[in-house]
């Protein structure tokens, strides 16, 4: 007997709330009609306006190819080696060819690089030098 009427109080105040619920949804949406609309009346356009420092004068630099002489496949990350006129740069492509890691000297008409690492089946992202890279030759890839 008690739990036929928990249930029965149970679906009194779930048709409540959704009674509730409903007349909230009808008299909000009329609620909200009445009032102004947002917004301004009229619209009036920005004419002959300067903002102090804006826009920005383009930067001193252009953009150009460089080291054309290099076949580059998917170049992912390129540093300089410290104390040295190489650079380091790290190869991947995506079409099944291994990642590698090449070293060229930074000029840039040359031609001529030496693979130092091949990764088959890994991919690495970056690479970096060991802080006393010039006593232990260390190199990091990651």
């Amino acid at each position: 007997m008690f739990r036929l009427k928990c249930l029965a109080d149970s679906a009194v105040q779930g048709v409540l709330l959704i009674a509730g619920w409903l007349s909230l949804g009808l008299f909000g949406g009329v609620i909200a009609q009445e009032g102004k609309p947002y917004g301004l009346a009229k619209r009036e356009p920005w004419e002959n306006t300067h903002f102090v420092g804006t826009p920005e004068p383009p930067l001193p630099y252009t953009v150009g190819p460089v080291f054309t002489n290099q076949a580059w496949h998917a170049p992912i990350f390129i540093a300089p080696e410290p104390s040295s006129d190489q650079l380091f740069a790290l190869l991947h492509e995506s079409s099944g060819k291994p990642t590698e890691l090449v070293v060229f000297r930074d000029e840039p008409k040359t031609a001529e690089r030496t693979q130092l690492i091949e990764l088959p089946g890994r991919i690495a992202y970056s690479f970096c030098f060991d802080p006393d890279y010039a006593d232990n030759g260390q190199l990091y890839l990651f």
